[in-house]
């Protein structure tokens, strides 16, 4: 599904795209798949949205750590997965990290000048993964 999503949004960007499904992935996982592919389609129209040059890769893997060691959802869990998207795009500086998941946050105005946006997806895609028992983080 996210191929055919995202492989006409790089071609017309001329971007890379590139989707890795590591070993050790199980065969099913019990979620909302609605609401799993709304968070992965946001964060990656995100990546797509902020890259220029380069390319996004989703990555999907076996996890067995990582985690915030509170989360007994995640601690009693068979198996976790853990979902990667990974650009080459402008990053987000370290002092806006905690802020980029509240409603209407953005980088800061010229962003939301030159790329658009209301600044809630991020902020949707935290709640929609705090709802499934998950966790959001970013590194950039």
């Amino acid at each position: 599904m996210l191929e055919r999503t995202f492989r006409h949004v790089a071609e017309a960007t001329k971007l890379a795209f590139a989707i890795d499904l590591r070993p050790g992935l199980p065969e099913t996982m019990q979620t909302d798949p609605q609401r799993l592919q709304q968070i992965l389609n946001n964060l990656l129209s995100n990546a797509f949205k902020f890259t220029e040059r380069g390319g996004v890769e989703f990555v999907a893997q076996a996890a067995t750590s990582g985690w915030d060691a509170s989360n007994d959802l995640l601690n009693r869990a068979p198996g976790v997965i853990a979902f990667s998207v990974i650009d080459t795009g402008i990053g987000i500086p370290a002092d806006k990290q905690q802020s980029i998941f509240e409603a209407f946050a953005q980088g800061d105005g010229t962003t939301s000048r030159k790329y658009g946006g209301t600044g809630l997806g991020l902020s949707i895609c935290r709640e929609l993964t705090r709802l499934l028992g998950g966790e959001i983080r970013l590194e950039s």
